[in-house]
């Protein structure tokens, strides 16, 4: 055990970091909660910073819930948030696919929060639970080699789905090669397990898996991905905050601040995009992780660490 926590930022650091900050953005798991259960300090650090009149984001890469049920999530968990401060992957996709007005049907693979946001974006969607295949037949591949197949699938989204099955895969990977546009909701690896298991650790294939099988079989990378460390997320953020205040520019990216746990999404997210971030011990990142950062990768390197979102509420800047 480490006697000195030397990976922590000091609380002049975290002070001096926070002075400057207008828009605020949490990642959720690992970050605000672990599964249903709030980290301590989350809720009073979220209403004190709208208090302060400071826009906050909470922006998951969780494709398995929309907007709705991410705000009857914070309802139950009392946390002041409303539908315009959540940006999810689900709704990213729908408001970057509906732009593109694109002809014929998108085929997802995904969850029903997803569907929800889609058809709520008015997108014409097929696949979903029509293909969970629930006989699956011991024949060999022949038994695929007349699977139906539309002809007027222009789009390929593909997201979390615990009913991914060779058919899925099939059908997304005869789209992409028909020249369907291929899109991702995110790449994260693996999911946060719940509670250690006595025996072996669960651990739980992310998106990323699915993702990495579709583009082996099509021989394609994703023409974007939703969710962080991509663009697409940021581009959803600034989209909120103008159609809440369209006669203001939102704040320039130096004025806004990426909380997360996760180095190679959250961190490497705000990197990216010109924000400073502070990383937390709450949820993915172990302090061993923030240690072994070499120079080769800043982009994982967070400019603060910190215990918990608890440590941020005292060096609220209140002007």
């Amino acid at each position: 055990k480490m006697s000195t926590k030397s990976y922590l930022s000091s609380a002049a650091d975290i002070a001096c970091l926070m002075s400057t900050k207008r828009v605020f953005l949490f990642d959720c798991d690992g970050v605000i909660w672990n599964e249903n259960t709030l980290v301590p300090g989350a809720k009073d650090l979220l209403t004190r910073l709208k208090q302060l009149g400071r826009q906050v984001f909470l922006v998951t890469n969780n494709s398995s819930k929309s907007r709705a049920q991410y705000v009857a999530k914070c309802r139950k968990l009392e946390l002041p948030i409303e539908e315009a401060d959540i940006v999810c992957t689900a709704a990213v996709a729908a408001g970057y696919i509906s732009k593109l007005k694109l002809p014929g049907v998108t085929y997802v693979i995904g969850s029903q929060g997803l569907q929800d946001e889609l058809e709520l974006h008015g997108i014409k969607c097929c696949g979903f639970r029509e293909d969970d295949d629930t006989a699956v037949h011991d024949q060999g591949v022949e038994q695929f080699g007349d699977a139906p197949l539309r002809n007027d699938v222009s789009c390929v989204l593909l997201a979390l789905d615990t009913r991914f099955n060779y058919l899925k895969l099939l059908k997304a990977c005869s789209y992409v090669s028909a020249g369907a546009l291929f899109l991702g909701s995110n790449e994260d690896a693996f999911l946060p397990s719940g509670q250690p298991s006595p025996t072996v650790p669960v651990r739980l294939p992310g998106t990323g898996a699915m993702l990495s099988a579709l583009c082996v079989a099509t021989q394609q990378q994703p023409a974007a991905v939703m969710g962080k460390p991509h663009r697409p997320m940021l581009d959803y953020a600034v989209q909120l905050m103008t159609e809440a205040r369209p006669d203001q520019q939102p704040p320039p990216l130096s004025q806004w601040l990426m909380v997360g746990d996760r180095l190679d999404t959250d961190i490497a997210f705000g990197r990216r995009h010109g924000m400073d971030t502070v990383c937390v011990m709450t949820g993915c990142t172990k302090p061993a992780d923030l240690l072994d950062l070499s120079e080769a990768n800043s982009e994982l390197k967070p400019n603060c660490a910190a215990e918990s979102v608890a440590d941020l509420l005292p060096h609220l800047a209140e002007n």
